[in-house]
């Protein structure tokens, strides 16, 4: 009687994210790529064409009683619905290279009669992915029984933005797979500025990192030709990520492409740096409680607050000295109380600055309250004497006891808000800039229901706008009401203070302008001269 062999554990499954990106996190810009660099595109093909050494996994099989089978190995490209879209149908799927696409709504139809079908696989997870790769990593041995196909050599990361970010701030199973090296091509030239980005990566970085990629833009940009510039990231034991030693470079890709890696090189006149980062050893090992995360997270803080200070010194040391000068003035936000940081702190992210803080919203404005959290703005502020910095649960009170009610929370699945889960998600009800908050669900008005929404005296239904006398006057001068670089003019259903009335007027409003709604949906529209738009 034969007892049949068990096949050994691999372990989890290592990916490599592969990106290009701005120096400000930017990746993408109206669903496309902002850029066309020829020698990153050849870059990425190479490295992900290339094949390395599994010696770690053929150790552990070979123990096992298995060997090495002669066949096909191939690399795997895992990739999200809009990323394979984005692909342009003749060089779809990416040839020699095991394609996986992740989407919940594409079809297996969809998939079918493309070239390379049997290594283009359609997937409703990253588990489920990560699942399908497992199995052909036992297909480069020897196991009787395992069916023919190709066997996987490494496994990519290649977009998009929820795909990476959920790789690089998910904690996976154990033994599922785990991120643990970093292929980014970050883009030097200021560009930032100039392409309109909606599409930003996950920061990574710590401040520190940060700091060193725009101190090598800056020098690249007063002297384009000086192949001199240090591009070494200083090394902190407390940094997730690490810059990975030109000598290892080797091992990951092609000799070409080695020579790149850690080098400034022009690509059609744009200055990218090749970076290799790997985890450090203490991140990568899995969690054994949930205190690591926060040990992690407190020690952030402290790096970034001594970063602050350094900074702040040093700027105070090449300042002109003037015996005349008084003091500085203290801050007025640091004898704020807490929450009310907290509470300006989450109303600036959410309405105007989720794009300076890497940070990706949805049309409808939530944004995952674990990343608002994570951002050093929001970490600095020191909730009691422990020195701790703000959770959920601070979030939750200021969302609860907020008068003016400026935010909703919500519980989803770790995509969308919409979806069944337990990860929160929060956003601004009104006064966002952003131009990517496009649905916030409001009512739209009729002549049919204004009475059920306004207020009405002497047969106007009216909304009313609060300002202050400056601002009163530069409306007196234009003649109209200016959104300014909000989405949107903010109107109370009446007067603050009133029953059901929820106003979001500061407290030194002087005016209160009165609109006629209803001699406006008569007129059939809201006119907005174009000195205004």
């Amino acid at each position: 009687m034969s007892a049949t062999r068990r096949k050994p554990s691999l372990g989890a499954l290592p990916l490599t994210a592969v990106v290009a990106v701005s120096l400000g996190n930017g990746i993408g810009a109206g669903g496309t790529l902002p850029w066309r660099l020829p020698k990153d595109m050849a870059y990425f093909r190479a490295a992900t064409l290339h094949v390395a050494d599994m010696t770690r996994d053929d150790a552990r099989m070979r123990e096992a009683g298995y060997e090495r089978r002669a066949g096909p190995v191939k690399n795997a490209v895992i990739m999200g619905r809009h990323t394979w879209d984005s692909i342009p149908s003749r060089f779809r799927p990416l040839q020699g290279r095991i394609n996986v696409v992740i989407s919940t709504t594409m079809q297996p139809a969809e998939l079918q009669g493309v070239d390379g079908e049997a290594d283009t696989l359609l997937a409703r997870s990253l588990d489920e992915a990560v699942q399908l790769l497992q199995e052909r990593r036992y297909k480069r041995y020897e196991i009787p029984g395992e069916p023919d196909g190709t066997a996987l050599g490494r496994a990519f990361v290649i977009g998009g933005a929820q795909l990476y970010r959920t790789t690089l701030t998910q904690q996976p199973a154990p033994d599922t797979w785990v991120l643990d090296q970093l292929l980014v091509t970050r883009i030097l030239s200021p560009i930032d500025e100039q392409m309109p980005f909606d599409v930003f990566l996950e920061e990574f970085r710590s401040p520190a990192q940060r700091a060193k990629d725009e101190a090598v833009a800056a020098q690249q940009a007063q002297a384009p030709h000086d192949t001199s510039i240090n591009t070494d990231a200083p090394v902190n034991p407390v940094d997730r990520w690490h810059l990975v030693h030109k000598d290892e470079h080797a091992r990951l890709v092609p000799p070409a492409q080695a020579e790149l890696l850690g080098r400034i090189v022009h690509d059609r006149g744009v200055a990218v740096h090749f970076q290799f980062s790997s985890m450090a050893d203490e991140a990568a090992a899995p969690p054994t409680a949930a205190a690591s995360d926060t040990v992690r997270t407190r020690e952030q803080a402290k790096q970034w607050k001594l970063e602050r200070k350094r900074q702040a010194q040093n700027k105070a040391a090449s300042a002109p000295q003037n015996s005349t000068s008084t003091a500085p003035k203290a801050q007025g936000r640091a004898a704020e109380p807490p929450d009310v940081q907290l509470s300006k702190a989450l109303s600036y992210i959410l309405r105007h600055g989720t794009q300076k803080e890497h940070l990706e919203v949805r049309s409808d404005g939530y944004v995952r309250l674990d990343a608002v959290l994570a951002r050093p703005r929001v970490q600095k502020i020191v909730m009691d004497d422990t020195g701790r910095a703000p959770k959920s649960e601070d979030v939750e009170a200021v969302v609860r006891n907020n008068a003016k009610q400026r935010f909703e929370l919500t519980y989803g699945s770790n995509v969308s808000p919409t979806d069944k889960g337990t990860f929160q998600w929060i956003r601004a009800v009104q006064g966002h800039s952003l131009a990517a908050v496009t649905d916030l669900s409001h009512t739209s008005l009729s002549e049919a229901n204004i009475k059920d929404h306004l207020a009405q005296e002497d047969g106007m239904y009216y909304a009313i706008h609060g300002t202050d006398e400056k601002a009163f006057s530069q409306i007196l001068a234009s003649g109209a009401l200016c959104r300014m670089q909000r989405n949107h003019i903010h109107l109370a259903k009446g007067r603050p203070g009133a029953s059901g009335v929820l106003s979001g007027m500061r407290q030194h409003c002087s005016r209160l302008l009165y609109v006629d709604v209803g001699r406006a949906l008569a007129d059939g529209a809201w006119a907005i001269p174009a000195r205004c738009l």
